[in-house]
């Protein structure tokens, strides 16, 4: 009985010791947790930065109407909804949680300057809310991510003002200018332009590039394959459901000029209707 209570003894003895340096090892965790996330923050931006240099080097190569750019962190419309999910149900204000997105843009912001936070947040209720909420999802605010915000801005406005027929110029003027892939591929780049347009940024860039690159377009607007001086034209007809064939050939193929006629045109009739009209048109002006 003496040798068990004198083992419990020391136990308990370890126990208290422990307690004791409790406060020191929590302090001493955190040291080390926000040396981590630290390094966490530093490689994204370096990681940004490289990004960065790649798309400056991009640039070069690109018309003036064309630019693009990256925000570091710049979509804090995503912090804000991660923030909004871990202190939902915990009575956080959102005037409180307005100003920690306005004045912080990651989570490790936050936790560096938790205790500054803490001051700047009216009332105690939310600043010990705060605290208890961002020690509770330490992990998940450490390691978030916040997005950068990626723009293409076509003649000084952002695409996404853009209407559909400028989005797919200030596309086309893009994948056209690019070279990093030998082969493009495009699916109808006609719709939404009208065909000035396709002939400027289709066909142009089409024909200064075909001699570094293949394209491969699937097209109804016979002024991408005649204009562009196609190689090979598949013409392609649906036979029944699910049922297709196709007549392949080159430009000086009688064949594929027919088809061109017939299915791009309307018909022999009407290209010739339409030749006719645009003649009296040019010799009017």
């Amino acid at each position: 009985e003496f040798r068990a209570r004198k083992s419990r003894h020391e136990q308990l003895v370890k126990l208290l010791a422990a307690a004791g340096n409790r406060p020191q090892m929590a302090a001493e965790a955190l040291v080390r947790v926000e040396s981590s996330a630290r390094g966490l923050a530093d490689f994204r931006r370096d990681r940004h930065r490289e990004e960065l240099e790649k798309l400056n080097a991009k640039a070069a190569v690109l018309p003036d109407s064309l630019r693009l750019s990256i925000d570091f962190e710049g979509d804090s419309g995503s912090f804000r909804d991660f923030l909004k999910s871990k202190f939902a149900g915990s009575g956080f204000h959102n005037n409180s949680l307005g100003k920690l997105v306005e004045s912080h843009t990651n989570g490790f912001a936050l936790f560096a300057h938790r205790e500054a936070v803490m001051q700047s947040l009216a009332g105690r209720a939310d600043a010990a809310k705060f605290q208890e909420t961002l020690m509770t999802h330490l992990a998940d605010t450490l390691t978030f991510e916040v997005p950068a915000r990626r723009t293409i801005r076509f003649n000084g406005v952002a695409i996404a003002e853009l209407s559909l027929g400028q989005r797919a110029t200030a596309l086309l003027q893009l994948l056209m200018s690019l070279e990093d892939h030998p082969i493009l591929l495009l699916d109808q780049p006609e719709d939404d332009l009208d065909n000035e347009t396709i002939f400027r940024h289709v066909v142009e860039p089409l024909l200064k590039r075909k001699p570094q690159r293949q394209f491969l377009i699937a097209t109804h607007n016979p002024n991408i394959p005649v204009l562009g001086d196609a190689e090979l034209v598949h013409a392609c007809h649906e036979r029944g459901k699910g049922s297709y064939d196709h007549n392949s050939g080159s430009l000086d193929s009688a064949v594929t000029r027919k088809e061109i006629v017939t299915i791009m045109e309307g018909g022999a009739q009407a290209f010739e209707q339409r030749q006719k009209i645009y003649s009296q048109w040019t010799n009017s002006l």
